[in-house]
């Protein structure tokens, strides 16, 4: 269970500034895991511990945030906006594992993953009585080291691009339009294993080729 609370103040008609926090919540999942195909090998060392019946139990933390905003009006129909924000995301990364068997076990791994903020930019402009644009540029801080970055995740910091249209139809009805753009920052993964040893494979065989060629030819000489 989890809990949002914000607050707005508006300092005067053109000024508002708002906060808003967001509690953890922490989610546990329980299974029963299925087992085939095993081979008496395995399958004997793990019902002499009783992990073949055993159940097993996942915690994960979502993580707790803060980010505040504010709205300026600079002119009568231009307004800036800006937003500053910061995820525990820390927690996230702590996972809980438990086996639930005649032998419980428990154990707590994690992933090194840190704590992010955020920064955003914009501005807002009544293009008519029915339509308001807004526009707008934004960047999340990057949640784990360059040179660790987990296959499971990845991806890291990433800069945003937006711009958004509301259209009022009607008191009772609004159309919202957007067009966004992100540029994140990815790990590059490469499979190197496979290629490697192919391309040994391949210059093995070459120097074994020109080897009998050159034996050949020393034969015919003699």
């Amino acid at each position: 269970m989890g809990a949002n609370l914000g607050l707005l103040y508006e300092l005067d008609g053109g000024t508002r500034f708002g906060v808003t926090c967001t509690s953890q919540v922490k989610l546990n999942f329980d299974a029963q895991p299925h087992w085939e195909g095993l081979r008496p090998a395995i399958r004997t060392p793990l019902a002499s511990r009783g992990l073949l019946d055993a159940r097993l139990d996942l915690g994960v933390t979502v993580p707790q945030g803060v980010n505040a905003g504010v709205h300026h009006e600079i002119a009568p129909r231009w307004a800036v906006l800006g937003s500053a924000g910061w995820q525990q995301w820390s927690k996230f990364g702590e996972v809980e594992i438990g086996v639930d068997s005649s032998n419980p076990l428990a154990l707590t791994t994690g992933l090194d993953i840190k704590d992010t903020w955020h920064l955003s930019g914009g501005a807002q402009h009544p293009w008519s009585d029915a339509w308001l644009l807004n526009a707008g540029i934004a960047y999340d801080s990057g949640f784990q080291d360059k040179g660790s970055v987990a296959l499971a995740l990845p991806a890291n910091a990433a800069w945003r691009f937006g711009v958004v249209g509301q259209n009022t139809a009607s008191p009772s009805f609004n159309l919202e339009t957007s067009v966004g753009r992100a540029r994140v920052r990815c790990a590059a993964v490469r499979w190197q294993g496979a290629k490697t040893r192919r391309a040994r494979q391949t210059r093995r065989t070459r120097r074994t080729r020109r080897a009998r060629q050159r034996g050949r030819q020393v034969q015919r000489r003699g």
